[in-house]
């Protein structure tokens, strides 16, 4: 009970302080560094990373092992060569964002170019249908659950390691929720750290709500007819 009660107060002085946060500006204006810095790493990796899972799925013996490389280099690492390259720059977030997230599309897109129905590609060169016909019509739609899946993790993935970039990139980095947090903690304001920890969290949700699923609807709406 005690454990709960304390858990209950702790939950409750965040949200005042996401409340004073708010009043003062600095919520939204932190909101919105994260958010443009995510949405640019996000669509970046997801076009960058779909390109890739192509050369994967056709030249996994080149692709792979640079692939495995990427991921294999722990994530901090990537944020301080990213400052060393961009300096204390937002571009030096989304260029971490990217390099963390892309891998995660590629391989998923190459797992799904491997498992795309082969009588369905004998029949499309039986018809002669063109490359672009092939793409549009067997491909891509066969591609449409490995990149939701991808994407929801993809988009998870840039939330987290926004704030990892952010904290490295410091104030220069545009002053995000990772630049924030990391504030709260220099200063040693725990409620304030627990607070946009907790808003952090909100905004993950957030975008599963509003961009996964409405697009996964959209996708799979021949489901429902």
């Amino acid at each position: 009970m005690p454990l709960c009660a304390g858990s209950l107060v702790i939950c409750t002085r965040a949200l005042k302080t996401i409340g004073q946060l708010h009043e003062e500006g600095v919520l939204v204006a932190a909101t919105l560094v994260t958010i443009k810095s995510v949405l640019s790493g996000a669509v970046i990796s997801a076009i960058v990373g779909t390109l890739i899972g192509f050369a994967l799925a056709r030249f996994g013996a080149f692709t792979g092992p640079i692939l495995n490389f990427v991921q294999t280099v722990p994530y901090v690492v990537w944020a301080l060569m990213a400052l060393i390259w961009f300096g204390l720059t937002p571009f030096s977030v989304v260029f971490t964002i990217v390099v963390a997230a892309f891998p995660i599309v590629s391989f998923n897109v190459a797992a799904g170019l491997k498992n795309v129905d082969g009588l369905l590609l004998g029949m499309s060169q039986s018809v002669r249908a063109n490359r672009l016909m092939v793409l549009r019509h067997i491909v891509f739609p066969s591609l449409t659950p490995y990149l939701l899946s991808a994407s929801r993790t993809m988009l998870g993935m840039c939330w987290k390691i926004s704030v990892l970039a952010e904290l490295f990139a410091g104030g220069a980095g545009g002053g995000g929720v990772g630049y924030k947090l990391y504030a709260g903690w220099e200063f040693s304001r725990p409620t304030e750290v627990f607070a946009w920890t907790l808003w952090l969290v909100f905004l993950m949700l957030l975008s599963e709500w509003l961009v996964i699923q409405p697009i996964e609807a959209f996708i799979t709406r021949w489901k429902k007819a």
